[in-house]
């Protein structure tokens, strides 16, 4: 289902809205829901891990991840610009599925490797979509695609987390162990890095457009 069709056949960089690339965009966008409400969980989880591991491990964990983040900001771009949105945005996912299945395992280096590496694949998540968008998708309308990716990460934060409480609650209906969370986020992260694989485009970058200037 991937794409090589050029978007810039059009007169005067107007395009038609083309259902693959708009599929595209939106896994795009639920892959910043998603990451959005797994950088959320621990903070859900504190008390468990505390109790788990015998100390709060947020100190260390919050930290770290932000450093990665941030680290990888400063390549994202080029790899995206470089390798195309069809290699990077995918892998991006597969990096966060890992980093759940880490977690899942339930010890507290791994954890903390493991949500380092959601970390380093995250940052491909709103640059992704932002990509997408200003690539292959109507340019009078970026704005709106790129408002509404950021209106999912932050429904992510919110009703993710929300979720997770449900699950976790032990007077609850569900009472959940917390390890399956992360398996649950695992599956989640393999079906979306599927997903994105057979759906993202491929092609050459568009020389009158320039992603870097959303980052």
């Amino acid at each position: 289902m991937s794409s090589n069709t050029d978007p810039t056949n059009t007169e005067k960089g107007e395009q038609a809205l083309n259902p693959v690339y708009l599929l595209a965009w939106l896994l795009c966008a639920i892959f910043y829901f998603y990451q959005y409400a797994i950088r959320a969980t621990p903070g859900i989880m504190q008390g468990i891990l505390t109790e788990t591991w015998g100390h709060n491990p947020l100190g260390i964990m919050v930290p770290i991840y932000y450093v990665a983040y941030a680290g990888m900001a400063l390549i994202a771009g080029f790899l995206l610009d470089r390798y195309g949105a069809h290699k990077t945005i995918p892998a991006g996912i597969a990096l966060v599925t890992l980093g759940s299945l880490f977690f899942a395992r339930g010890y507290e280096w791994l954890a903390v490797t493991g949500f380092t590496l959601q970390a380093v694949g995250s940052i491909f998540a709103f640059l992704g979509a932002s990509y997408i968008a200003a690539r292959y998708l109507p340019q009078r309308m970026l704005a709106i695609f790129v408002g509404f990716t950021e209106c999912l990460g932050m429904a992510g934060a919110a009703f993710g987390s929300k979720l997770v409480s449900i699950f976790l609650d032990p007077a609850g209906s569900f009472h959940f162990q917390w390890q399956k969370i992360w398996i649950g986020f695992a599956i989640i992260g393999a079906i979306l890095t599927i997903s994105t694989f057979v759906v993202m485009p491929q092609g050459k970058k568009r020389k009158n457009n320039n992603v870097k200037s959303l980052i």
